[in-house]
């Protein structure tokens, strides 16, 4: 009986942190989330707003703002880790995005500017990979979670919010707010950070697929 009530306690746990950090808290760097609505979005995020009247055909070049850090004031990053992650992020977005646009530095008719922040970085849990490794029923909820997700519930994570503007006009393009992690691997899993780059990578490739899709329409 202790044995169930044990393991049933520690699914409980493990879901409820899983919970906790699927949502997303505004961290006031958009400054306007009230057009920011959840569901399928071209970009695959959990929040997201695209200008219904914008024509995206027309812009055919991009310029990037800096990626800035806008975390909660008890966070413990140190300086190192905001170098490391701040430039996989800007490097993520400018070779995808380059890909198909021309990369400006001075604003244009047919020219996007892109705005974005760090708001969320969360290490890998170390000694939860250990303990889903070892106690049967972590193990089974964590390597359900992998399968499902291709994350686990230990894994390192990272939130963004990003905004596209018109670069002359300064009127709003898109903006969005999601969440990723790091998938777990063999070799990453014990590490902080493990494949949070990787992550950042696949984010910016779903935001370069949805302008894609907004450009054909």
């Amino acid at each position: 009986m202790k044995n169930r009530l044990a393991t049933a306690a520690l699914c409980l746990g493990i879901f409820g942190l899983a919970s906790c950090a699927s949502r997303i808290s505004p961290s006031g760097f958009l400054k306007d989330y009230d057009q920011l609505q959840p569901g399928s979005n071209p970009y695959g995020a959990k929040l997201s707003y695209t200008n219904p009247t914008a024509d995206f055909s027309k812009y055919d070049s991009i310029m990037f703002e800096p990626v800035v850090f806008f975390l909660p004031e008890d966070s413990k990053l140190t300086e190192n880790d905001k170098a490391r992650l701040v430039q996989a992020a800007r490097a993520a977005l400018r070779e995808e995005l380059g890909q198909d646009y021309k990369l400006a530095t001075v604003p244009g008719p047919n020219t996007m500017r892109m705005r974005g922040a760090l708001t969320e970085l969360v290490p890998a849990n170390r000694a939860g990979n250990l303990v889903t490794s070892i106690v049967p029923a972590g193990r089974v909820v964590a390597e359900a979670s992998q399968l499902t997700t291709g994350i686990s519930t230990f894994s390192a994570r990272g939130t963004g919010e990003f905004e596209l503007r018109d670069s002359v006009t300064n009127e709003r393009l898109a903006a969005l707010s999601d969440t990723r992690y790091a998938r777990k691997q063999a070799i990453t899993s014990a590490t902080k950070w493990g494949d949070i780059e990787g992550a950042m990578k696949r984010s910016a490739a779903d935001i370069r697929k949805g302008l894609a899709r907004l450009r054909a329409r």
